[in-house]
C-alpha cells in the first residue's frame, strides 16, 4: 500500500499535553526474596549519581537504604595477584592460520585452542544499608511513596502521633554524596543511624561511629591478596544536636526541644583507581586508601544547609533532564493510580496506557542520569542498584547488546555526556589490557575485547565461543563513539579520545580480515566468528561484516575532521572497505542471513532465537539501514521483516528478556509499522516489568536485567523519529530526518521537545490525533561549523506506510538544494584551509613529536598532579600580563592605524567636496563649447547644400552697377585647398 504522505509545516509554536513525571506507591518498599512481588529490586525506587547508589524503602520509623559504590567488585587482582584478565601466559596466534585453514575447507571450525580461563572474575556488589529509626513511630497513616523524575529526589510522606514527616532522599552529583533528610511538623522524635553490611562474614567488615558520624569499613576478601577496601560514612551536622554511640556502630541523635528536621549525608568509595589499570602500574588497579576522600567529600557535603545542597543537586539532575520532554496523552486519567497497579493492570492485548508509556520513558532517563555520570564506571547490567554480595551474571559488562541498549537514549535526548563513563571505561579498562589480547590471541596491532567484562580489563576470550568468545564488541561499540561527535559536534573530544578508539579497533580489523577463500569471490571477511551467542564457528558472520562496515566508515568520516596524518593507513582502511562483504545476503525463505555459508549447510533456517545479531546494521546500526540504502530498498526491507516475523515476539523457551522485545518494537519501528512495533513495546511492558518498573529478565521472577529499562527508550524514540547518518563518501548531501515514523494513534495530539538529530540541531514537533506530524521546530546548532555536515531536510508520514515509498517529499527543497549548493563549496573551502593549517604545523613540529609531547604531559599530570598545578598555574598567572600587555599594544597600534585612515578620509572628502563641483562646471563649459562649434558646423553645411550654386553648380548675381557676377562650382583641375574660384563677366545688353 503506498504510503500517503502528510506535509509537515514549520511554525515557532509549541503545544503541551499531559507529562508523565512520578512513580508514587501507596506503601513502603519491601525486601522479601527474589522470586516474589516483595524484592527490593521489584518495589523499590532509585536514586543515583552515577558513581553511588540507592533504593530507599521509605518505611516509617525503622528506614532503610540500599547502598551502592559503582566499583565495589570481588575478583580480579584484589583477589588474585597473578590475575591476567584472562590473557593466556604464552601467545596463542599460532593457532590462527590452522582454525583459518579448517573453517575456510569445512564452513565451520573449533575456536577453542585460543581461550583462557576465567578465574578471579569476580562480581559488582551492594556496600550495605543505610539504617535510620525514628522512635515511637509505630502505627502511620496517608502514607505516599514517590519518586520525581523531574528533580531526581525520592519522598516519603505519613503522618504518626499528630505529626507530618516528610523523608527525603537524593544523590548529588555536584556534592558527590547521597542526602537523607527528615522533617517532622513537631519536635523530632529521637533518631538512630547505622551502615551495616548482614550478607558478609562479620571479620570483613568494621563498623563505627562517632560524635556525628556512622561509618562501614571493609574489604572483599582478608588474603592474600587483600581484598578490595571500601568505606563508607553516614554524617550529620556536627553541633547540632546531642548524641551518642555505640559499640556496634549505631549513632544516636536526640533533638534539640524545637528541632524538627535533620539531614544526613552518605559517602563512600573504594581503593578502585582505573589509571592504575595498565602495564605501568601491574594492571593492578589499586589506589590509594578511599578514606581520607570520603572523610572530606561528607565533611564538606555537611557544612552546607540541606536547602543549598538540595538546590544544587536540582539545578545539575534538571539540566540533564530537563533537556528533552515526551509528551503523551492521559486518556484514563492514569496519574492518579499508583504505579505498580498501572503496570499490573496493563495488557498487551489491551489499547495500551500513553500515561504508562511516557512515564517508562521518562523513568529510562532518570535511571541513566543516575547510573552513569562523567566521573562513574558506566551503566551495567543492573544500572547502579544491587541488593547482595552477587550480582546476576556478575553484574558486570555484556557488550553483544546490553551495553550498547544501555545508552540508545542518550545523544538523542540531551544526555550525551553520561556518557563520558563509557568513553574513560573503554579507555582505562579495556584498551590496555586488550592490546595485550590482541597481540597474544591475533598478532595484531590495534586492541580488543570479547563481549563478557569485569572492571579489572577482562579482555581475553573465556569458555565457550557460542556465547562469551565476542572480538566485534569494540566494532560495535564504535558506533556510539560516531554518534557521539555526530549529534553534539565535540571535535575537541573526538580528536583526543574518541578517534583514537575507533583507529584503534580499525588496526585490529586491518589485520584480520582475510580473503574469501570458500566462495572465492574476492571479498574481505572475518575468520573466525560467531554471531552472539547463536550458532557454528564460521567465516563471514553478518554481524560482524556489518559492525566493521560502521568502523571503517568511522575513521574515514573522521579523517579530515580530526586531521589524521597517517595517509597508508587511511589508504588501507579505503581499499579494505571496497573490499569487505559488507553482511547482507538473503536466505531462500526470503529473510537476511545470519552466517555468509550457503543454506544448504542447515544454520540460516528460521528460528526464534533471542537475539537479533544480523540485523545490527538495520537498528541500532546503520550500515544496511543508510549506507546500503535499505531503509529505500524493498528488497532490504522485505528481507528484513521476514527475519524479525521469524525471530518471532521474543518469548522463546531461552528468549522471554525483556530487551529482546524492545529490539524487536525499534527494528519494526524502522520499517515504519507501527502496529507491530507498538505491539512489541506493549509486549514487553506487560510481561517483563515489575512494580517499580524495573525491568526482569523474564516473566518467571527471574533476575533484574536493566537493559530493556533503557532499550524501551531507545524504542519510543525509533517510534518518533529515524535519523540515520550519511555514508563518509557522501558527505554535504541532504539527509532526511523522518518525523513520526510509527506514532501509534493512541499516542493522539502528543508533541517532543528537544529532540537532538544529526549534525548538532535538535527539532521539537507535535502530531494530532491520528498520529500524524503537524508541526515542527528545527534548531540548528550555531556552534556547528564543520562543513561536511549535510544539510537536513525534514519530512512526516503517515504511520503504517510501505517503504520506500517514505517520505519523498520535503521541506522547501529550493531552499533545500541552494543551501546543500552552498554547503559544499563551503566544504571544499574548510577543506584548503584545514590542509593548509595542518601542513604549517608539520613543518612547525611533526605530529609524532606533539604526541610524544603530549603523552609525557599527561603523564606528568597525572604522577606528579599538585607540582603540575602548580606549574601550570603560575604560567597561567605569568602570561596574564603579557597577555593584558600585548591586548594594550594591538589595539594602540590598531587606534593609530584607524586614525591615520580615517585622517585620511577626512581629507579626501573635504577635497572631494570642492573639487567636484569645479570639475563638473569646467566639464559643462567644455561640453556646450563643443555643442556650439559642432551645431554651427551643421547648420552652415546645411546651408551651403541649400544654395543654388550647390544645386547647379553656378549662379549669377548683379551688382549694383549692372554687372553680373557668376559664381561656379571649382571643377576638380582647379580646386586648390578648399579656394574657390570667383569670376566676373560684363551683363550683356
Amino acid at each position: 500500500m503506498r504510503s500517503l504522505m502528510h506535509r509537515l509545516t514549520v511554525i515557532g509554536t509549541w503545544v503541551t499535553v499531559a507529562s508523565a513525571r512520578s512513580l508514587w506507591s501507596s506503601i513502603p518498599a519491601a525486601f522479601g526474596p527474589q522470586d516474589s512481588d516483595d524484592w527490593i529490586l521489584k518495589t523499590g525506587y532509585p536514586v543515583g549519581n552515577g558513581r553511588l547508589g540507592a533504593i530507599p524503602f521509605g518505611a516509617p520509623g525503622s528506614d532503610k537504604a540500599v547502598l551502592n559504590v559503582d566499583s565495589l567488585w570481588s575478583g580480579g587482582p584484589f583477589e588474585a595477584e597473578n590475575y591476567t584478565g584472562g590473557n593466556p601466559d604464552v601467545a596463542k596466534y599460532t593457532a590462527l592460520p590452522g582454525i583459518r585453514k579448517a573453517i575456510f575447507e569445512n564452513g565451520t571450525g573449533d575456536l577453542s585452542p585460543l581461550t583462557g580461563p576465567n578465574d578471579n572474575y569476580g562480581s559488582y556488589r551492594a556496600l550495605g544499608n543505610l539504617t535510620v529509626s525514628l522512635d515511637g513511630i509505630t502505627d502511620y497513616s496517608n502514607y505516599k511513596r514517590t519518586l520525581d523524575l523531574k528533580t531526581g529526589v525520592h519522598s516519603t510522606t505519613f503522618h504518626s502521633g499528630g505529626a507530618r514527616f516528610v523523608n527525603s532522599f537524593f544523590c548529588s552529583y555536584p556534592d558527590q554524596v547521597c542526602v537523607y533528610s527528615i522533617s517532622s511538623s513537631t519536635t523530632l522524635p529521637r533518631v538512630s543511624i547505622q551502615i551495616e553490611n548482614l550478607l558478609v562474614e562479620r571479620d570483613l567488615v568494621d563498623l563505627t561511629c562517632g560524635r556525628d558520624y556512622a561509618r562501614l569499613t571493609g574489604y572483599t576478601q582478608t588474603g592474600p591478596p587483600l581484598g578490595m577496601k571500601y568505606d563508607a560514612i553516614a554524617k550529620i551536622r556536627p553541633g547540632s544536636s546531642s548524641t551518642s554511640c555505640s559499640d556496634t556502630g549505631v549513632l544516636t541523635i536526640n533533638p534539640t526541644k524545637r528541632q524538627k528536621s535533620l539531614f544526613i549525608v552518605i559517602g563512600a568509595g573504594t581503593d578502585f583507581d582505573r589509571t592504575k589499570g595498565n602495564a605501568e602500574h601491574g594492571y593492578s588497579f589499586r589506589g590509594g586508601d578511599p578514606g581520607p576522600e570520603v572523610e572530606r567529600v561528607t565533611a564538606a557535603a555537611v557544612s552546607k544547609s540541606y536547602q543549598a545542597l538540595l538546590k544544587e543537586h536540582i539545578e545539575d539532575y534538571s539540566a540533564l533532564e530537563g533537556a528533552f520532554e515526551l509528551n503523551l496523552p492521559d486518556p484514563e486519567g492514569s496519574a492518579e493510580t499508583e504505579t505498580s497497579a498501572l503496570i499490573a493492570e496493563y495488557s498487551s492485548d489491551g489499547p495500551g496506557d500513553p500515561y504508562l508509556e511516557g512515564l517508562l520513558f521518562d523513568y529510562s532517563r532518570h535511571l541513566l542520569i543516575s547510573s552513569s555520570r562523567e566521573n562513574s564506571l558506566p551503566a551495567n547490567l543492573q544500572g547502579r542498584w544491587a541488593e547482595g554480595p552477587h550480582a546476576a551474571w556478575s553484574g558486570d559488562y555484556h557488550a553483544n547488546i546490553n551495553l550498547q541498549m544501555n545508552y540508545w537514549g542518550a545523544d538523542q535526548t540531551g544526555l550525551s555526556r553520561t556518557q563520558d563513563a563509557l568513553w574513560n571505561y573503554m579507555e582505562l579498562n579495556w584498551v590496555p589490557r586488550g592490546s595485550e589480547t590482541a597481540r597474544m590471541l591475533y598478532n595484531a596491532s590495534g586492541w580488543v575485547v570479547h563481549n563478557e567484562m569485569n572492571i579489572f580489563g577482562h579482555t581475553a576470550m573465556k569458555s565457550d565461543a557460542s556465547w562469551a568468545n565476542y572480538p566485534a564488541a569494540p566494532a560495535w561499540m564504535m558506533q556510539h563513539i560516531w554518534n557521539n561527535f555526530d549529534y553534539t559536534q565535540n571535535i575537541t573530544w573526538l580528536k583526543n579520545q574518541g578517534y583514537p578508539l575507533v583507529k584503534g579497533v580499525a588496526e585490529f580489523w586491518l589485520s584480520q580480515l582475510q580473503e574469501d577463500a570458500f566462495f572465492e569471490d574476492g571479498s574481505l571477511v572475518v575468520n573466525p566468528c560467531n554471531s552472539p551467542e547463536h550458532g557454528p564457528t564460521t567465516f563471514g558472520c553478518a554481524h560482524y561484516q556489518q559492525e566493521i562496515h560502521h568502523v571503517f566508515d568511522a575513521v574515514l568520516s573522521s579523517a579530515l575532521i580530526v586531521a589524521e596524518p597517517d595517509t597508508g593507513f587511511l589508504n588501507a582502511v579505503k581499499s579494505s572497505l571496497d573490499m569487505l562483504d559488507k553482511g547482507f545476503h538473503i536466505t531462500e525463505w526470503g529473510g537476511v542471513k545470519e552466517w555468509k555459508l550457503p543454506d544448504s549447510y542447515g544454520y540460516d533456517t528460521k528460528n526464534r532465537h533471542r537475539h537479533l545479531s544480523h540485523l545490527t546494521g538495520w537498528h541500532p546500526g546503520y550500515s544496511v539501514s543508510s549506507f546500503q540504502n535499505g531503509y529505500a530498498n524493498s528488497t532490504i526491507q522485505s528481507a528484513v521483516e521476514e527475519t524479525l516475523i521469524s525471530r518471532g515476539n521474543g518469548n522463546a523457551d531461552d528468549a522471554n528478556a525483556g530487551w529482546g522485545k524492545v529490539w524487536r518494537a525499534a527494528c519494526w519501528a524502522r520499517l515504519n509499522n507501527t502496529q507491530r512495533a507498538y505491539e512489541q513495546l506493549r509486549y514487553a511492558i506487560d510481561v517483563n516489568f515489575a512494580g517499580n518498573g524495573f525491568s526482569m529478565y523474564s516473566a518467571d521472577n527471574e533476575p533484574f536485567q536493566i537493559d530493556a529499562n533503557f532499550g524501551l527508550g531507545g524504542a519510543i524514540l525509533s517510534m518518533l523519529v529515524v535519523d540515520l547518518p550519511l555514508p563518509h563518501d557522501a558527505a554535504g548531501e541532504t539527509r532526511t530526518v523522518v518525523l513520526g515514523p510509527a506514532i501509534p494513534e493512541r499516542w493522539k495530539s502528543g508533541s517532543v521537545k528537544g529532540l537532538r538529530i544529526r549534525g548538532g540541531g535538535s527539532v521539537d514537533f507535535n502530531w494530532d490525533e491520528r498520529g500524524l506530524v503537524t508541526k515542527a521546530k528545527l534548531r540548528r546548532n550555531l556552534q556547528t561549523i564543520f562543513p561536511h555536515l549535510p544539510v537536513i531536510a525534514i519530512a512526516a508520514c503517515t504511520p503504517n506506510s510501505k517503504l520506500p515509498a517514505i517520505c519523498p517529499s520535503r521541506i522547501n527543497p529550493k531552499q533545500t538544494m541552494a543551501v546543500n549548493d552552498a554547503t559544499k563549496r563551503a566544504k571544499s573551502t574548510a577543506q584548503r584551509v584545514l590542509a593548509f593549517g595542518q601542513r604549517q604545523v608539520d613543518r612547525a613540529v611533526r605530529p609524532e613529536t606533539r604526541q610524544k609531547a603530549y603523552n609525557s604531559i599527561s603523564a606528568f599530570a597525572q604522577e606528579r598532579p599538585i607540582l603540575f598545578s602548580f606549574i601550570t598555574s603560575q604560567l597561567f598567572f605569568s602570561l596574564l600580563p603579557l597577555l593584558v600587555f600585548t591586548a594594550f599594544v594591538i589595539s594602540t597600534v590598531g587606534f593609530a592605524l584607524a586614525s591615520a585612515v580615517l585622517f585620511s578620509l577626512f581629507w579626501f572628502g573635504v577635497a572631494l567636496l570642492f573639487l567636484v563641483p569645479a570639475l563638473c562646471f569646467t566639464f559643462s563649459i567644455a561640453v556646450l563649447v563643443w555643442l556650439w562649434a559642432v551645431s554651427t558646423f551643421l547648420v552652415g553645411r546645411w546651408v551651403y547644400q541649400k544654395t543654388p550654386l550647390a544645386v547647379r553648380g553656378q549662379v549669377a548675381v548683379k551688382t549694383p552697377v549692372d554687372k553680373e557676377v557668376l559664381f561656379r562650382k571649382p571643377t576638380p583641375d582647379g580646386f586648390r585647398g578648399g579656394d574657390v574660384k570667383v569670376e566676373t563677366e560684363e551683363a550683356k545688353e
